[in-house]
């Protein structure tokens, strides 16, 4: 916060400078968060990948889904894919491994308090693949 003051004081001396900007704490705080969240998800996203099993395929991976600025919307992650069974594989079984998996990875799980199936949908053949959607907040 110290450093975007410090610019903020800078930009406002100029000569040229006609829009003042003047954020208050809450927002440095904000952006102060944002600035260090590139680091964060990239290591979110690499044990993502490394714990996704071979017969998921993700479709997306929304963060802060909503848009909403609260830090705890900020760290939201929305995980939608779909999950192609193994031969013999119960559809369900394999999207509850892949929660429980997500949940025992200590990288991935120390970013959230809560990592839940928030939807599935199981349908057509025994083939056919299963959707999921998991939030982790």
């Amino acid at each position: 916060a110290h450093l975007l003051e410090a610019q903020n004081a800078r930009v406002q001396t100029r000569p040229d400078s006609t829009a003042a900007w003047q954020p208050g704490p809450a927002e440095l705080t904000q952006v102060e968060r944002s600035l260090a969240n590139p680091r964060r998800w990239q290591v979110r996203l690499a044990r993502l990948a490394a714990v996704l099993p071979d017969d998921a395929l993700l479709t997306s991976v929304s963060a802060n889904p909503d848009n909403q600025s609260g830090a705890a919307d900020q760290e939201r992650l929305l995980i939608s894919g779909l999950l192609r069974p193994a031969p013999g594989q119960e559809r369900m079984h394999g999207i509850m491994a892949l929660v429980t998996a997500l949940h025992s990875d200590s990288l991935f799980s120390a970013q959230y308090r809560t990592i839940r199936l928030v939807e599935s949908r199981i349908g057509g053949g025994a083939d056919a693949p299963a959707e999921f959607r998991i939030e982790c907040r």
